[in-house]
């Protein structure tokens, strides 16, 4: 999800100070945008979805932190085709992990050869994790029964996350999604843990000062590296940086729009279909959109409500929460 290496380039190329893992304590009093896709797929991989979402908005409460759950909407048409290969990807791991599974079951071989066979399948389990429309009422009776908030977007969830922090109205987005940099989100909080209670918070807008870039540069080296958008691309992060390098050492740097696009494409054969790249790039300016303005009209300052006790006990009942009276 997102750009191959981003992760190794950003840890290489920025202050320390401006990647660190943050205590949960630290976001006392602060809004934040939570990328729910993330947590469904991670938490129901575990088979702890609503156990995990209940952890994970206890510790929201504790902290004195006010999520606004941003669940996905209608995916945009350049995203259906990558929704079918991934949805296709999920069915030939379901098939491979349930092929493991009986020589899994049928083995008298060693303990060690069984591990091994088991680590195989845990992975095919999680590659082949699907969402049910049951899971996501369950997990949305949940945030509201909790006192929580959630919105669903017109669109994908990261535009609206994204959205709501420029707006003002959250401080950042908790994602694992690598896109969250390329559209510039100026806070992100990575690798959640419920059990430290920790982050890792990327203070992007300070990132970019140690990268010598602002947010349009820092895009269009991203997406000409390749997104899921354009991932067939024969391109690379390492490749794309190296050229841009080149180009702001050439004496050919200019201010004028996509600028370094032009002088690749001038001066190189790396820039295959510069139509779709440069639509592909817009894709990822939320200055484009404006789908969720109902939503942003309506949010305003954002807290806890009370919580719904009897229909909060009713969904983790149904979880296999024990109560004692």
């Amino acid at each position: 999800m997102g750009i191959h290496n981003l992760n190794k380039f950003l840890m290489e190329k920025c202050n320390k100070n401006n990647i660190r893992k943050m205590h949960l304590s630290e976001l006392n009093g602060k809004t934040i945008a939570v990328d729910t896709s993330i947590y469904l797929y991670k938490f129901m991989a575990d088979n702890t979805l609503t156990e995990h979402f209940y952890l994970m908005i206890s510790l929201f409460r504790h902290y004195n932190i006010v999520p606004i759950f941003v669940f996905d909407g209608k995916p945009p048409k350049e995203k259906r085709e990558l929704l079918l290969k991934r949805r296709q990807q999920r069915k030939a791991s379901e098939e491979q992990y349930n092929k493991l599974k009986e020589e899994y079951d049928a083995m008298n071989d060693s303990a060690d050869e069984k591990v091994e066979l088991r680590k195989e399948m845990d992975l095919l389990k999680r590659e082949s994790t699907s969402i049910s429309y049951d899971n996501l009422a369950t997990t949305k009776s949940l945030i509201t029964a909790y006192g929580a908030k959630y919105e669903q977007a017109e669109g994908e969830a990261d535009v609206l996350c994204m959205q709501l922090v420029l707006s003002g109205k959250a401080w950042g987005c908790m994602s694992d999604d690598m896109d969250m940099f390329v559209y510039g989100c100026p806070r992100v909080f990575r690798h959640f843990s419920l059990v430290n209670h920790n982050v890792i918070f990327y203070d992007f807008s300070a990132m970019l000062g140690d990268l010598k870039m602002d947010i349009p540069t820092f895009r269009e080296i991203a997406v000409l590296s390749g997104t899921d958008y354009n991932c067939d691309n024969k391109t690379s992060l390492s490749e794309t940086v190296e050229l841009y390098e080149k180009y702001t050492n050439s004496g050919e740097r200019t201010s004028h729009e996509y600028g370094f696009y032009n002088w690749v494409l001038q001066n190189t054969s790396y820039i295959t279909d510069y139509d779709i790249l440069l639509s592909i790039l817009k894709m990822f300016d939320v200055a484009n959109y404006s789908d969720n303005s109902a939503i942003l009209e309506r949010i305003e300052q954002v807290s806890f409500n009370e919580i719904d006790m009897n229909g909060l006990r009713n969904i983790l009942e149904k979880d296999g929460f024990v109560f004692v009276l």
